[in-house]
């Protein structure tokens, strides 16, 4: 495997779209944009209209995410 074909497997495992994560996180575009302005989650690469988030930083997110709807809405979000 060529230095290439590893990075394009990094990136294609360990890098998010903004989209993949808000789908990921279970968020509308408004939540989305609402946490980018609070600073709660921040893509690594910014280029246009495309944003870029490393993934081990949107599971910390999600599960600060967890944590919070688990304490507002605690018979919605049950374990």
């Amino acid at each position: 495997m060529t230095l290439t074909d590893e990075l394009k497997v990094l990136i294609v495992d360990e890098v998010l779209t903004k989209q993949e994560v808000v789908d990921m996180l279970g968020l509308t575009r408004q939540g989305m944009y609402n946490h980018l302005k609070k600073g709660s989650i921040q893509p690594f690469k910014k280029t246009g209209n495309t944003e870029l988030y490393f993934k081990e930083d949107v599971l910390k997110f999600q599960e600060y995410l967890k944590e919070k709807r688990q304490t507002y809405f605690p018979n919605k979000y049950e374990e």
